[in-house]
């Protein structure tokens, strides 16, 4: 399995809801969607992959579209135009969408589940512009997880969601020693006990930028300053890591 990648999600994105394909379709690309169905009279939604304005459906392998549906296989859908055609992306109906995310997997298409802890290695170390992504659900009993950046033996950036405190702790672990704790939430605790979630922290100059489910949380200024050395991510905790893109 290839976690890397530069596409960059969608995020809170309107509906009905046209962008383009970042880089193209290409086996073993997967796309996923994740949003609500709103209360409706019968209205559909649809989903398509499209070549420009018009449309086909959404997901990959290099004959069909393999689709999975709150974790489950769905479907498949043989190709009826070369899928190397597909350059954009609808969504339409009685749905709020939280966010679209593009992960390449060059691998069959299973909703794979990763082992906790998980590690993977940031190639090159971070810069500012670089982005890694954590798609994962909340398990219903969840005390709390965390999603680490770590330099060597230093954790650079230690998120950690706590449910019985309601709050999500930020802090680093430097020289053998953890710094001041940063607490405060601008809005209401994003990660809820049983459903699905979506980090995106951006390495930026002054510090990493925290979106949850496709809304700014927050941000926090660097403690490592030597961003290239900052070359781990580490998932653990009460969780069900879907993907991981850094």
């Amino acid at each position: 399995m290839n976690f890397r990648g530069g596409r960059m999600p969608y995020l809170s994105p309107p509906v009905p809801f046209t962008g383009s394909i970042q880089g193209g379709l290409q086996d073993g690309l997967e796309i996923t969607i994740n949003g609500m169905v709103l209360p409706s009279d019968g209205n559909s939604t649809h989903l398509d992959g499209s070549q420009g304005p018009t449309g086909l459906l959404a997901n990959t392998a290099s004959f069909c579209w393999q689709v999975m549906v709150n974790g489950s296989y769905f479907v498949e859908y043989q190709h009826r135009i070369p899928f190397q055609w597909v350059d954009t992306i609808t969504v339409n109906g009685m749905v709020q969408l939280t966010y679209i995310s593009f992960m390449e997997s060059f691998g069959s298409f299973s909703g794979q589940k990763y082992n906790l802890p998980f590690h993977a290695s940031v190639y090159g170390g971070l810069y500012a512009g670089k982005f890694l992504l954590v798609l994962g659900s909340v398990l219903p009993t969840a005390d709390r997880f965390e999603i680490n950046l770590r330099s060597g033996n230093d954790i650079a950036f230690h998120l950690n969601p706590r449910f019985q405190e309601n709050t999500i702790v930020r802090n680093s672990h430097i020289n053998s020693s953890w710094g001041p704790e940063e607490r405060a939430l601008s809005s209401v605790m994003p990660f809820i006990k049983g459903q699905t979630f979506m980090v995106l922290i951006t390495c930026e100059a002054q510090g990493f930028k925290v979106t949850v489910n496709g809304q700014y949380l927050f941000s926090y200024n660097h403690r490592v300053k030597n961003l290239s050395s900052i070359n781990m991510l580490e998932v653990a905790g009460d969780i069900q890591l879907n993907h991981v893109q850094v």
